[in-house]
């Protein structure tokens, strides 16, 4: 047992980083929703045997663009998509939301929240396993999609989660796409894939041999928007 409560000071001082003073309910819960995954992901590895590592600043986190060894984060990936989407037509989920929602059909405080209706595109980047996937869903032409680059695992089973949100019926369209061949660039498929589907593509094949020169792309939208500032 630790002699002080200095591991517990810590962490509060982190958390009050992140939840300013007296947020609204709803960024409230958000946020918190946030942290019990980050514990649950650092549980995850302690009881594996591998430790933590330390939590990169968001400035360090945008090297993560200038390699291509290194997977992107789910801030980057919100981030990205954020600076793309029109906010007053697409709902993006979190990827802990989203994650329930693909995985397990679970909504959670969604369905009192929010109200999905009012949105014509919703986009979920879903962390399965280490990878990133995408659902992304049209509510105007009832049509879901639900892209894996590494393949088409899961696609029924999300879908039917994902129908699971009201007595509609969804029509489960299948795109073709890019496969992905290595590791590491899930979430650059999810960015790109994001954007082609954003831009009315008929398919998302594209270049994979340029991954690199897209991660260029994702970092200079992202630093070109106001509404996010590096720290």
């Amino acid at each position: 047992m630790p002699r002080t409560n200095n591991n517990i000071e810590g962490w509060h001082t982190a958390l009050q980083n992140v939840i300013r003073r007296s947020p609204i309910i709803y960024v409230f819960i958000d946020k918190i929703k946030l942290e019990q995954a980050n514990m649950e992901a650092i549980h995850l590895q302690l009881v594996t045997g591998r430790l933590p590592k330390r939590k990169a600043s968001y400035v360090d986190e945008f090297t993560i663009f200038t390699t291509s060894n290194q997977l992107l984060s789910d801030s980057i990936i919100d981030a990205y998509i954020t600076c793309i989407i029109d906010r007053s037509n697409t709902y993006l989920f979190n990827y802990f939301d989203a994650v329930k929602i693909a995985m397990k059909g679970d909504f959670g405080c969604n369905k009192r929240t929010t109200k999905l209706s009012d949105f014509r595109y919703i986009i979920g980047p879903v962390l399965y396993y280490k990878d990133w996937t995408l659902f992304f869903a049209d509510t105007m032409e009832r049509k879901f999609m639900y892209i894996d680059a590494m393949g088409k695992r899961n696609v029924q089973k999300v879908f039917e989660n994902w129908s699971i949100y009201d007595d509609k019926p969804w029509k489960l369209h299948v795109v073709h796409h890019s496969i992905q061949k290595d590791s590491i660039n899930c979430g650059v498929f999810v960015c790109k894939f994001t954007k082609m589907i954003l831009s009315g593509a008929s398919d998302l094949i594209f270049d994979t041999g340029l991954l690199n020169e897209i991660r260029t792309d994702i970092r200079k939208t992202i630093e070109t928007n106001n509404d996010f500032k590096l720290i």
